[in-house]
């Protein structure tokens, strides 16, 4: 950004947006076995729960005095 500090042409950075999605996973189980000869009685369970969080964050790049962030850089030829 230093080299082009006196440079004509600037361009203004605008928001920057930054989104995350994070699942929280909870899983869970049980076993049980009975023996009683000569039989097994075996009972098995589970259970889930999840959630799923979205985080979005905007961003907006300013320079050291507080002012909106101007990028600009060398150009052999202006546009037209």
């Amino acid at each position: 950004m230093e080299k082009g500090r006196d440079e004509p042409l600037k361009f203004r950075t605008g928001p920057v947006e930054l989104e995350f999605t994070v699942e929280v996973k909870k899983d869970g189980g049980a076993r049980t076995r009975i023996f009683v000869l000569p039989w097994t009685v075996e009972a098995q369970g589970a259970a889930s729960a999840g959630r799923i969080h979205r985080v979005k964050l905007t961003l907006q790049p300013v320079d050291g005095d507080g002012d909106d962030l101007k990028i600009s850089a060398d150009s052999p030829q202006r546009p037209e």
